[in-house]
């Protein structure tokens, strides 16, 4: 006859039951339940058999019935391991804050590895999403800043990319502003010369990069010099005022409308994500890249760190547990 079969949850919900043979047939004829049917119900309780005869006429007999439940366990699976986080000193140490891949299809958020930083970088922009190094004593020296030349030219990145040059900046009334300061890298000149690769640069306004923001970089400096200090620091940009053409007019250099960095400061020594903690120095600060500031102060510009997060999409200190990330988000200021 034409049977049909429903299952009703101890919540209310009912099911219909799902048979090939529309309900049809002689012999045994076995319904079934779609599991997603019935997600997220408890399963706890009396549970419900309907069975409807649908067939107007009196034909065929119901002689028995029986009813075969399977489920799965409630419990979750454990969650995958995290990735084992780089080891101490590595730039990502405390997370990749874009995600960055090494991909040559990810081209604007395209990550180079290079000797003195990691960085995210932008082929649509010609320039850094952002730069992560480290910095301790062991970095500080007495040699003198290198320059900018024919060596700049970073030649590592992919084939068919536009490689900009020292020289596509001449005449554009921008400096070619350091992520990761030629003076934080004065150990020796091999070092420092890697600190004037143009994949750490941006066209940065002079009264900024001479300015506020170069105070700030002496000060974290001062703070790894005079308390033994070691600092992980991110530097990026966002936003975009104009273009620099460039050699041949192919650089097309976005100028970008604010920069922004992140510092985090520790003690000098060993195991530093779990030496990081709620109270740990953080630094955080977001200039416009403009004329007109050369005297700020550079605190005038510290914020927190969730507005530089709002600001640019990007996500600090993933490697760090989930209460500690809370609180240093909260820290800059």
């Amino acid at each position: 006859s034409d049977l049909v079969v429903k299952l009703r949850s101890p919540e209310g919900k009912e099911v219909t039951l799902r048979n090939r043979e529309g309900g049809r047939g002689t012999g045994t004829v076995s319904f079934t339940a779609n599991p997603a049917d019935f997600n997220g119900v408890a399963a706890k309780g009396d549970w419900t058999l309907i069975v409807e005869d649908r067939e107007r006429a009196d034909v065929g007999t119901l002689r028995s019935w029986s009813l075969s439940v399977t489920g799965t366990d409630r419990t979750p699976p454990p969650a995958p391991p995290r990735p084992t986080p780089p080891p101490d000193n590595s730039p990502l140490l405390l997370g990749n804050p874009s995600n960055a891949t090494s991909d040559v299809r990810n081209e604007n958020n395209y990550l180079i590895v290079r000797d003195q930083f990691t960085a995210s970088y932008s082929r649509a922009d010609a320039k850094p999403n952002w730069v992560a190094w480290h910095t301790d004593q062991s970095h500080l020296g007495r040699e003198g800043r290198g320059k900018f030349d024919e060596n700049s030219t970073d030649n590592q990145l992919p084939e068919g990319w536009r490689r900009v040059t020292t020289f596509d900046y001449t005449g554009s009334g921008y400096d070619r502003g350091h992520h990761l300061p030629s003076a934080d890298r004065t150990a020796s000149r091999p070092i420092n010369d890697g600190t004037f690769l143009m994949t750490n640069v941006i066209p940065q306004a002079p009264d900024n990069n001479q300015g506020p923001w170069e105070r700030m970089e002496r000060y974290v400096r001062d703070q790894i010099r005079q308390n033994d200090m070691e600092a992980y620091t991110v530097m990026g940009s966002y936003g975009e005022i104009g273009r620099i053409p460039g050699q041949g007019g192919d650089a097309n250099i976005a100028i970008p409308d604010r920069v922004w960095k992140v510092v985090v400061l520790i003690p000098r020594g060993d195991n530093d994500l779990a030496r990081i903690n709620r109270e740990t120095q953080v630094i955080a600060v977001d200039m416009p890249n403009r004329q007109g500031i050369r005297n700020d102060n550079w605190e005038n510009y510290r914020v927190s760190v969730a507005d530089i997060e709002r600001s640019t999409g990007h996500r600090f200190f993933a490697n760090l547990p989930p209460e500690v990330q809370a609180a240093l988000r909260e820290k800059g200021r």
